[in-house]
């Protein structure tokens, strides 16, 4: 079996999140963690502190909103391109150098590892697909061109400026849901930082993400989940990450043009191969 291997790829930005059973005292299993994780050559550490929101509702009473501080541990590799990222009930692995399905699945499946070798986890709440393109027109083109008119909303106006134009779709075959937002904005000059998106944490993105001159690109972001209470399992969770990833496929291509194909086009072919785990079963990703 052969999967294509894009020249050009827009692809910027890749997560994946795994919701787990809470871990009290956490901080106290951390230095282990951290031991697994530099075999992986995750070395640079940094605990933080998050603002975490939680809600409560009394009987008879208004809703409560409190701000409370919650860990975090960001483990970054020695580039700072990719990162795992813990706190007592979720690890997230983030990525700026997406290398292929293989790759990444098989970081993901290492990294909560980690963690289950320390600290054995029981179930699995949430497991979910992120995957962030960027698409910055070429000079004689315009960013809309590159996307499907279903995604372009309302028709510009002559005597106003678009600043920003955005479109969410929902797809859900009970557990599994897909979450599609495409949107057309300005940004201005210079590298585009993942601060620029809510919920990313900063890594060393690609220079090819530079913009001369304040331009309107593109962004197709496609968060793909399952929202559901399963044992845990590692042989599961890769064919959930497996599947996750390959239902978000017809979406981002409903999501483009034939003009983008033709830029992104793939021009050799990569084998697929099995996952290096030795599983009863692995399923083979590219």
């Amino acid at each position: 079996m052969k999967q294509p291997v894009w020249s050009n790829p827009p692809l910027y930005y890749s997560l994946a999140q795994l919701v787990f059973n809470e871990i009290p005292s956490l901080e106290n299993y951390i230095p282990k963690i951290a031991e697994s994780l530099s075999l992986l050559r995750f070395t640079d550490y940094q605990p933080i502190e998050i603002d975490s929101v939680q809600f409560s509702i009394e009987q008879g009473s208004e809703a409560k909103i409190q701000t409370v501080k919650k860990q975090q541990w960001n483990f970054f590799n020695k580039e700072k391109k990719s990162v795992f990222s813990i706190n007592t009930n979720t690890m997230v692995f983030a990525t700026a150098e997406y290398k292929g399905r293989n790759d990444f699945t098989e970081t993901v499946i290492k990294g909560i590892d980690a963690i289950n070798s320390v600290k054995e986890l029981d179930f699995i709440d949430r497991i979910g697909v992120r995957h962030i393109d960027l698409v910055i027109p070429s000079e004689d083109k315009k960013a809309h061109e590159y996307i499907s008119p279903n995604l372009h909303g309302i028709n510009n106006s002559d005597s106003l400026k678009r600043v920003n134009q955005m479109t969410e779709s929902a797809f859900t075959d009970g557990s599994r849901w897909i979450v599609c937002r495409n949107m057309l904005r300005e940004f201005p000059a210079g590298l585009i930082a993942p601060e620029s998106f809510m919920g990313l944490i900063e890594l060393n993105v690609d220079s090819k993400f530079t913009l001369p001159s304040n331009q309107e690109i593109a962004c197709i972001d496609i968060d793909a989940f399952i929202q559901d209470r399963l044992s845990f399992d590692l042989q599961g969770i890769e064919q959930n990450l497996y599947e996750l990833r390959k239902s978000m496929e017809p979406v981002f291509r409903s999501s483009i043009t034939e003009l983008a194909l033709g830029v992104w086009k793939a021009t050799h072919h990569m084998p697929c191969v099995l996952l290096h785990l030795q599983y009863p079963s692995s399923v083979p990703v590219c």
